[in-house]
């Protein structure tokens, strides 16, 4: 399973992932990317997706989120790990 985590720092909200992944990804109050549901679209989709964005704001986990992903959005938090 794939677990897609957005990084509103980088994301432009040019909708690129939404027109490609409809049922993962859309577009937030605040105009950015954001995950709808982890497994909305099919992984090579979502992976097509991930692979579209022009800015690379959106990173892929395997089998769980990213450890600076918010679980239940995917979304990336603004923790740094070091």
């Amino acid at each position: 399973m794939v677990n897609p985590v957005v990084d509103k720092n980088k994301c432009i909200g040019c909708g690129t992932c939404v027109a490609i992944a409809p049922s993962t990804f859309e577009i937030g109050a605040d105009g950015k990317a954001q995950v709808k549901t982890q497994v909305g679209d099919d992984p090579a989709t979502i992976n097509n997706a991930v692979s579209s964005c022009p800015v690379q704001a959106i990173s892929l986990g395997e089998d769980q989120p990213a450890a600076s992903a918010d679980p239940s959005t995917g979304e990336a938090t603004d923790q740094v790990n070091s």
